[in-house]
C-alpha cells in the first residue's frame, strides 16, 4: 500500500476543496442572476394571451330562421334579434326566448338594434326614421324620438353613454348625438360622403370613429362603382359633444366595410375591415402598424384582447386568422343544408367571454368556441 505524504495529501485536498468552492460559487452566482432576472419583469400585466391554432367552432343551433340584424349584450348572456316587426330577446346559454319588445309601438318594423353600455336597455331605429329605446327586461317602450334626416343607417353608443346615429350613406351624411334618457339632441354634425352603417365607439369618452369616402381617378362614390381609380375612405374621429373633428387616420383605406376597437398591453388599437383585408391601426400613432389578406366579405368581429378576428364572407363561410400575423387558423361553413346555406355572411359578433360567436346571414347561428381562442 502506498501512503501520500502528508503535505501531498493536505495539497490533494486544498485543491478539491477550492474546486468545490469555486463551483458553488457559480452555482450562486447563476442563481443571483436569474432571481434579479425575476426581479426585473413587471407581473402587474398579465401574460400575454395567443390564439391557438387548433381552435374550433362548434354549431350549437340556430335562434333565428330570417332576421334583419342582432346585437349581443355586454354581458354576454343575450341577444336581441331584429325579426320584421319583432325584436326578440333570447338567452345564450340555451337560446330560450326571454321577452318580446312590444311590437304595437313599432308599427314599420325595425332594422337597427344595439344595446346600451349596461345592458339595461335596447335601442331600436326604424324605417320611419324613429329611435326607441326599450327596457330590455320588460320589454315596454321607454321613449322615442325622430331621428331626423331619413332612415338611421348606424347606431352605436360612446363608453360614457352618448347615443350617436348616422344617415346619409355615400352622399354628405350627417352624425347626430343624443342624451338617451331624454331624446334631446346633443350635436349635429357633417360629413361629406358618410360611409352607411359604420359608426364605433373610441376607448375614450364621447368620441366615436366613423369612414368618410372620397374619390380616386375616376371612381364615383355615390354609386359605388368603380371607375379608373378605386374608392378610399379615411377613418375619421369626432367629439360628439362639441362637433369637433378630433383627427383622420392615414393613409385612406380602400372599401372599409367594418370597424373594430380592441385593447392591447400597448393601448387601444383599431381595426378595419375591406372587401379583401383588415388593416390593424396602432391608436398611439394614428398609423396602420399591418394588414392582411381575409378573401372576400364584409363584416368580422375581434375577441376582447384582439388577437382572434372572425371574419363572414361569401357563400356562408366563417374563417378565423390570428391577427398579428394573419394566419387564417381555422374556416368554416355556415349553415350547410339550413336555410343559412350559400347566404353572405352580413354580421359576426363574439361573446366578451369568447365562449360564443353569432353569424348572420340569412337567419342568426350560434356557434361555441373551443380550443384555442383567447379568453
Amino acid at each position: 500500500m502506498v501512503v501520500m505524504p502528508r503535505k501531498d495529501l493536505a495539497t490533494a485536498l486544498g485543491r478539491r476543496l477550492a474546486t468545490a468552492v469555486w463551483i458553488c460559487g457559480c452555482v450562486v452566482a447563476v442563481a443571483g442572476i436569474v432571481l434579479l432576472g425575476l426581479r426585473l419583469v413587471d407581473h402587474s400585466q398579465p401574460p400575454e394571451r395567443r390564439s391557438s391554432p387548433n381552435l374550433a367552432l362548434e354549431p350549437e343551433g340556430t335562434l333565428a330562421k330570417e332576421a334583419e340584424d342582432f346585437a349581443v349584450s355586454p354581458d354576454g348572456r343575450r341577444v336581441a334579434i331584429v325579426q320584421g316587426r319583432r325584436v326578440e330577446m333570447r338567452s345564450l346559454s340555451d337560446g330560450s326566448l326571454e321577452q318580446t319588445l312590444n311590437a304595437e309601438a313599432d308599427p314599420d318594423g325595425a332594422h337597427e338594434v344595439l344595446f346600451d353600455p349596461s345592458g339595461r336597455y335596447v335601442v331600436t331605429a326604424s324605417r320611419d326614421g324613429r329611435v326607441r329605446i326599450w327596457d330590455s327586461d320588460t320589454g315596454e317602450l321607454e321613449r322615442s324620438f325622430n331621428a331626423l334626416g331619413g332612415p338611421v343607417e348606424a347606431m352605436a353608443f360612446t363608453i360614457d353613454g352618448i347615443l350617436v346615429t348616422g344617415s346619409g350613406g355615400y352622399t354628405p351624411g350627417r352624425l347626430r348625438s343624443w342624451d338617451p334618457r331624454t331624446g334631446r339632441l346633443i350635436q349635429t354634425i357633417g360629413v361629406s360622403t358618410l360611409a352607411p352603417g359604420i359608426i364605433v365607439a373610441t376607448n375614450e369618452p364621447r368620441t366615436v370613429f366613423t369612414v368618410s369616402y372620397r374619390e380616386v381617378a375616376g371612381s364615383s362614390v355615390e354609386s359605388g362603382t368603380e371607375g379608373e381609380g378605386d374608392i378610399r375612405g379615411h377613418v375619421t374621429e369626432w367629439d360628439v359633444r362639441s362637433g369637433e373633428l378630433v383627427r383622420r387616420l392615414y393613409p385612406a383605406v380602400e372599401d372599409v366595410s367594418d370597424m373594430s376597437v380592441s385593447e392591447h398591453a400597448d393601448g387601444a388599437r383599431l381595426m378595419t375591415r375591406g372587401f379583401r383585408a383588415i388593416w390593424d391601426w396602432d391608436l398611439n400613432t394614428g398609423r396602420p402598424t399591418h394588414a392582411f389578406d381575409v378573401g372576400w366579405g364584409v363584416a368580422f368581429a375581434l375577441t376582447p384582447d384582439g388577437q382572434t378576428v372572425f371574419t363572414g364572407g361569401d357563400p356562408g363561410i366563417l374563417d378565423a386568422y390570428i391577427t398579428a400575423s394573419g394566419r387564417r387558423v381555422a374556416s368554416f361553413r355556415v349553415g350547410p343544408g339550413t336555410e343559412n346555406a350559400g347566404w353572405t355572411v352580413s354580421e359576426v359578433a363574439v361573446t366578451p367571454d369568447v365562449r360564443h360567436v353569432l353569424s348572420l346571414a340569412k337567419g342568426v347561428a350560434l356557434w361555441s368556441v373551443s380550443g384555442g381562442a383567447s379568453r
